[in-house]
C-alpha cells in the first residue's frame, strides 16, 4: 500500500505569483483548460492541457503533453519508503513552478 502524497504546486512568476495549489491524486494536470487540476490561463504559449505528472507504483513521471518545448521535461521519481520528498521547478511559457512532492 502507498503512502497517500500530495503535490503542492506554488507560481513562481506571473499574476499568481505566491499562489500554491495542493492536489492528492494519481494523475495531475496543468494547462489552460478549466478541467485541468491546475488552470494556467494567462500565459498565451501554454497549451490546453501542457503538463501531466502521473503516479506509477514507486515513482511520479513528469510529462510535456504540449507537444512542443516550451515545457523543460524532467522525470521526478520518489523512494517507495517516504524517506525524503522531491522538488523541481519547471518552467513552463511565461510561467514558473515550483513542484513538490509530500507524503
Amino acid at each position: 500500500m502507498h503512502k497517500e502524497e500530495k503535490i503542492v504546486i506554488t507560481f513562481m512568476t506571473g499574476p499568481e505569483d505566491g499562489r500554491s495549489v495542493t492536489v492528492k491524486c494519481k494523475t495531475v494536470s496543468i494547462g489552460k483548460y478549466q478541467s485541468n487540476d491546475v488552470v494556467i490561463d494567462y500565459d498565451p504559449i501554454i497549451g490546453e492541457r501542457c503538463i501531466e505528472l502521473i503516479r506509477h507504483a514507486d515513482r511520479w513521471e513528469f510529462l510535456d503533453k504540449s507537444g512542443n518545448t516550451d515545457a523543460y521535461m524532467d522525470v521526478v521519481c520518489i523512494n517507495e519508503g517516504g524517506l525524503f520528498s522531491r522538488e523541481i521547478q519547471v518552467e513552463i511559457g511565461h510561467t514558473l513552478l515550483n513542484i513538490r512532492i509530500e507524503s
